[in-house]
């Protein structure tokens, strides 16, 4: 079923996302770098006359690369509703009542959490002692 994040979870997930995008952006950067001062020696250009060109732009390609793919999926799920109330899902038109009487949040806002079963033993029951309930 669908939840509400707390601020805290919200706050954590959003300085995850951005630690996240800064390990790609670094790593990104690290081989592309490699790649074009391999790139270079190759045709004959030396590494000292381009080593800030090189960084430069393999960083720029870094930090748009991991801003386009990070953007694209952030856009798929701003536009996508869940009621509150009973779980309905629905992309935004505009209408944050459900039929149920519930409200609709952005599922950037929610968090799945798996239902409790109803007929769930307790756990302080021993597996013998629901045995020979059942059986009497």
């Amino acid at each position: 079923m669908w939840n509400r994040k707390s601020p805290t979870e919200q706050t954590l997930e959003k300085r995850a996302n951005l630690l996240r995008n800064s390990c790609w952006v670094l790593l990104l950067w690290a081989c592309s770098w490699y790649l074009l001062s391999r790139l270079s020696l190759f045709f004959g250009r030396s590494l000292k006359d381009s080593t800030v060109d090189l960084m430069t732009i393999s960083l720029i390609a870094s930090i748009l690369l991991v801003w386009r793919v990070s953007w694209q999926a952030h856009r798929k799920s701003r536009n996508t509703l869940v009621c509150e109330h009973c779980n309905a899902l629905k992309s935004d038109d505009g209408d944050q009542t459900c039929q149920c009487g519930g409200q609709y949040f952005n599922l950037l806002e929610m968090k799945w959490t798996p239902p409790i079963p109803k007929n769930r033993p307790h756990p302080a029951e021993s597996p013998n002692q629901l045995l020979s309930q059942h059986s009497s």
